[in-house]
């Protein structure tokens, strides 16, 4: 049973962004405010002003401290929506002790198609942890998200079209899922779609398997009608899941990679990335994942 037989449709009607105002963030602010521009869709910009234990004294918070901050951070958004043109744009400043919470909050509130947010690691190429709430955003979001990571190419002026798109295709569910926004995308700016699946090298198989019965199983993932208007290419490599997929990427100059992430993926301990959060690590583009 193929996953898409039909010829598919991006709708984006709310973009949420969140921002903490670093440099990733004014980033990943640009890929924001560029898909807004180009589906037509309303931009919320959230920031989430954390009431730390610093801000907290025996008696109850520190009024002064938090009016402070709250101040600093509605001038630092001011600033981001003054900037902004073309497209009905909101901002907000929420107060809370649980950043991903209170954004999850802001997102069922707007009813949020997508949510855009940029991510760092803290501990270079092989000791990576992504940011505590970009992280519990990916794991527990109902919808997609863009993440922009620092290593990111800054998004083009104007409305935003991708056109070289690279799927990982593990042959699961939310793969599946995946690939169909892949493939959405691709249709809306007749991009080329890479589908990959990255087989781990191992001499324990008892039955080999070969690159053409998995790419004979890729293929059959895409139905005769949609093959009307979309001619993907089928790629399996072999290796390390994150480095073929981000080696496949920079080879084609993909401007877009789109995942399914298994949730277990994020529960790996940090000394053993697993293959989602070590791409948005080293992703020279946006990473859009699919749960």
């Amino acid at each position: 049973m193929p996953v898409l037989d039909r010829r598919p449709e991006v709708v984006l009607e709310r973009v949420l962004f969140a921002t903490d105002f670093s440099d990733t963030a004014q980033k990943a602010l640009g890929y924001a405010v560029a898909l807004a521009r180009r589906f037509s869709a309303e931009l919320d910009i959230v920031h989430i002003l954390e009431l730390s234990v610093g801000m907290v004294s025996s008696e109850g918070p520190t009024e002064c401290l938090i009016d402070a901050v709250q101040q600093s951070s509605q001038d630092l958004l001011d600033a981001e929506l003054k900037g902004i043109e073309g497209i009905k744009v909101r901002g907000e400043i929420r107060q809370g002790i649980s950043p991903p919470d209170d954004l999850l909050v802001s997102s069922r509130e707007v009813k949020a198609d997508l949510i855009v947010q940029g991510t760092a690691s803290k501990h270079g190429l092989d000791k990576l942890i992504l940011g505590s709430t970009a992280e519990r955003v990916l794991r527990t979001v109902y919808c997609p998200v863009l993440t922009v990571g620092q290593q990111a190419a800054a998004a083009p002026m104007g409305p935003l079209t991708f056109h070289r798109i690279v799927c990982a295709d593990e042959f699961t569910e939310a793969s599946n899922r995946a690939l169909e926004f892949a493939l959405s995308f691709a249709q809306d700016a007749g991009a080329h779609l890479y589908v990959c699946h990255v087989m781990a090298d191992s001499q324990s198989d008892p039955i080999p398997i070969h690159d053409r019965d998995i790419q004979k199983r890729m293929e059959a993932l895409i139905g005769p009608e949609s093959r009307e208007w979309c001619s993907p290419q089928f790629v399996v490599e072999h290796g390390k899941g994150p480095e073929q997929i981000l080696s496949l990427a920079t080879r084609v100059n993909a401007d877009l990679i789109v995942l399914g992430p298994r949730s277990s993926s994020f529960w790996l301990d940090y000394m053993q990335m697993g293959m989602t959060p070590a791409i948005l690590a080293h992703a020279k583009c946006p990473v859009l994942t699919i749960h």
